[in-house]
């Protein structure tokens, strides 16, 4: 499908707005998911949205980033449980 912007309920009638999107993809980059206050019910609700997730711009993670290595983890793991596949382009 075409690319397009699309909203993703998310418990206690949150959004989630993901940029770029097509019938069965998402397209983020790694500070729209683990730069901001996301957390488990919002990767889980896009994982159960999408069959794949590209993820561009992952960075090489220190001590200093670790609220954003927590958030990836976890975002990792709701991809794992939803059998959503994943794409990652990286800075490694």
């Amino acid at each position: 499908g075409t690319e397009r912007q699309e909203k993703v309920p998310v418990a206690m009638g949150r959004i989630i707005n993901v940029k770029r999107a097509n019938d069965s993809c998402a397209w983020f980059s790694f500070g729209e998911l683990c730069h901001q206050p996301l957390g488990a019910a919002d990767y889980i609700a896009i994982a159960e949205r999408f069959d794949t997730v590209i993820v561009e711009d992952v960075p090489q993670m220190s001590g200093h980033c670790y609220n954003e290595a927590r958030r990836f983890v976890v975002f990792i793991d709701a991809l794992y449980e939803a059998k959503t596949k994943l794409v990652i382009a990286a800075d490694v």
